[in-house]
């Protein structure tokens, strides 16, 4: 019999093992029948230690077939099977949900000789996404477009849609500016104003009197131009285009190549950032077989700085708060809050060469997934005491819930965020963002302001002026009331209070609605995008060497 005494240690061992390391080697079932997976699920409690590891590794490697039996298992009174498939259910579902990140939207576009204009209101629609066309001065009224893309990825068919319409995807230096709002009007919705210095495009800088519009958060901004062509990857929601230079993000190291890569987000998913780039094949056109110097995934980032963390610079007179561009900070220029651009490191083969022939590997990234209902209350009106659960260590608590004749409702609640999610409306987990290292850098691309200052920054720049500073907090930091049609009900008023109990930040609110004639009151939903850890897989053919 196995000893029980030991089962906590064997139990957090397993799970760090899971959690930290890819499962042990085990040939994975051709096709896993519900047969031998019940089979395995019972092995997972063996008095024999290596049976029930042997269980565990197969069951991990079976993956999203064996959940729904796992998840019966987790609810088993036999303390080993219910902590290890407690393990794998979360383990798995990890992977599934990161699995489902990455998938690509798909669509299938058809136009005959259809108006540019109309044309990028159809592909708008049929993407689900926010794609808007920049065209001030009317130039583009009478172009058509003539394509069919078949099925294809979002980035597959907005390539060839580009291709096609005579338009390209705006950087921050080739959108339109226009006059700052008046100093104490209201911050525009979607975050903070960028400005665009005229000086140095399309490096962005604040300067008065000039605001650039950002792209939405949420889609993609498109101009009249022609799209660089460069190697592409847009086979998942991630696509990884290969930058012509990468020498103005410093000078590689002797005996050393630096390859830029530019990775694009779908605007359903949003960056947290990026870890390292791994490549497992890089061949030159001389056949040499090149090695990687270092997996860390340095940004290209030609101001410099941490990684991952902003930058910033001095604030000169009539500039304000300046920093690289970082998507976590929730700041889209242009499509900067969908890009992040690193650098590859590669040993340089004995023979010149003047291309990539191959470049392969994956890239390890947190990102934030699509925003989605994480914990529902329902039969919100007869909640009162009840506790929902949802994401990791998330709850929400009803303590006390009241309907006028009216149509007013009042619902204080209790709040435990979940720790791998983002609230609607939300900057983030703290942690990881806001406790990054900053530091202030000289920035080339002006003269001093004053004497001995440093020279005005080049970067992205927030307006600590007119337009307000910061990512927007909306509502009631991801909580929304709906009716029994799942219509949302107007908040009206809001009230809360934080506090730490036991280290666990919690928070309380008091949150009034007002109802429509006819609107019933049904479910208190918490929503958010969950924080996301990815592998993206690329393969790049012909990538111009440095």
């Amino acid at each position: 019999m196995r000893t029980r005494s030991l089962l906590p240690l064997l139990a957090l061992g397993f799970g760090l093992a899971v959690a930290a390391a890819p499962a042990p080697a085990v040939d994975k079932p051709e096709k896993p029948d519900a047969a031998r997976i019940s089979k395995l699920v019972t092995q997972l409690g063996s008095d024999d230690f290596d049976d029930r590891e042997k269980a565990s590794a197969e069951l991990a490697v079976i993956g999203e077939p064996a959940l729904d039996a796992l998840r019966l298992a987790v609810k088993s009174t036999d303390e080993e099977v219910h902590k290890r498939a407690e393990t794998l259910v979360s383990a798995i579902e990890k992977r599934v949900e990161s699995k489902n990140a990455l998938a690509p939207r798909r669509v299938h576009l058809v136009y005959k000789d259809t108006p540019v204009k109309e044309a990028v209101e159809d592909f708008k629609k049929k993407s689900g996404y926010n794609i808007t066309l920049q065209d001030p001065e009317n130039k583009l009224k009478d172009r058509t477009v003539t394509l069919d893309t078949g099925d294809s990825t979002f980035w597959q068919a907005l390539g060839q849609f580009c291709d096609k319409a005579g338009l390209k995807e705006a950087e921050a230096g080739d959108l339109t500016p226009k006059p700052l709002p008046p100093v104490g009007a209201p911050r525009p919705a979607g975050g903070p104003v960028i400005g665009v210095g005229p000086a140095l495009p399309p490096v962005v800088v604040v300067r008065p009197g000039v605001v650039a519009p950002a792209a939405p958060a949420d889609g993609v901004i498109l101009i009249d131009g022609k799209s660089e062509a460069l190697p592409t990857d847009a086979s998942s929601a991630v696509r990884v285009q290969a930058l012509p230079k990468a020498d103005s993000f410093g000078p590689a190291p002797d005996g050393e190549l630096q390859i830029a890569l530019r990775l694009s987000l779908e605007p359903k998913l949003q960056w947290q950032g990026v870890d390292k780039a791994t490549v497992t094949k890089a061949v030159d056109d001389q056949k040499q077989e090149l090695t990687q110097t270092s997996t860390d995934a340095t940004p290209a980032n030609p101001v410099g700085g941490p990684a991952g963390g902003p930058v910033f610079g001095p604030v000169p007179p009539g500039a304000g708060l300046i920093a690289r561009p970082l998507p976590v900070l929730g700041v889209p220029i242009g499509q900067g809050g969908a890009r992040q651009d690193i650098l590859v490191h590669l040993k340089k083969g004995d023979k010149a060469a003047k291309s990539l022939t191959e470049l392969a590997g994956t890239i390890t990234a947190t990102v934030l997934g699509e925003t989605t209902p994480i914990i529902t209350a329902t039969e919100i009106l007869k909640a009162k005491d009840k506790v929902f659960k949802g994401g990791e260590n998330g709850q929400l608590k009803i303590v006390e819930v009241s309907k006028t004749d009216g149509g007013q409702i009042t619902i204080q609640v209790e709040l435990q965020p979940p720790s791998d999610v983002v609230p609607v409306g939300g900057a983030g987990p703290v942690g990881p963002i806001w406790r990054r290292p900053i530091r202030r850098v000289p920035l080339p691309g002006a003269a001093p302001a004053v004497p001995g200052a440093a020279p005005a920054a080049v970067g992205v720049a927030i307006v600590i002026g007119p337009g307000g500073f910061g990512p927007a907090m909306s509502g009631a930091g991801g909580l929304g009331l709906v009716d029994d049609k799942g219509d949302p009900i107007k908040q009206i008023s809001l009230g809360l209070r934080r506090q730490v109990i036991n280290g666990v930040l919690s928070t309380q609110y008091v949150l009034i609605y007002q109802a429509e004639k006819g609107q019933e009151p049904a479910k208190l939903i918490y929503s958010g995008r969950k924080v996301l850890n990815v592998e993206i897989p690329f393969a790049l053919k012909d990538v111009p060497l440095p």
